[in-house]
């Protein structure tokens, strides 16, 4: 079953390894900072926090690139700069040991978003 959603969540960043053509989460973050913007070491979602739950990032099953209506499109707080894109990123996660993993779609940006749920 497949939820969409609109919500702020806090993501924390980290290291991926390439596993038979699998991205896998090290586990093992490289900030300590939640919800800091990946810069060009290659940093991806590797934990996030949603409705009050740890969720841990198993997997990066995909990552691409969502142009914004232009009704939707942000002005950066300077004013100047017109945000029109975002990165997208598919994760498998679980919250817990006991939990089921499921896939999540987050939105990178100030907050990042959780866009939808597949159980």
């Amino acid at each position: 079953m497949s939820r969409r959603y609109d919500e702020a969540v806090q993501v924390q960043l980290g290291q991926a390894q390439a596993v038979g053509g699998r991205w896998l989460t090290t586990g093992r973050p490289q900030s300590s900072e939640m919800g800091e913007m990946p810069d060009e070491q290659g940093l991806v979602p590797t934990a996030f926090l949603w409705r009050g739950k740890l969720h841990l990032v198993q997997e990066v099953l995909a990552q691409w690139t969502q142009r914004l209506p232009w009704w939707q499109s942000a002005w950066e707080e300077s004013g100047q700069i017109e945000v029109l894109e975002r990165q997208i990123w598919r994760v498998e996660a679980r919250a817990g040991r006991e939990s089921n993993t499921g896939i999540f779609d987050l939105a990178q940006g100030q907050p990042w978003q959780v866009l939808g749920v597949t159980d």
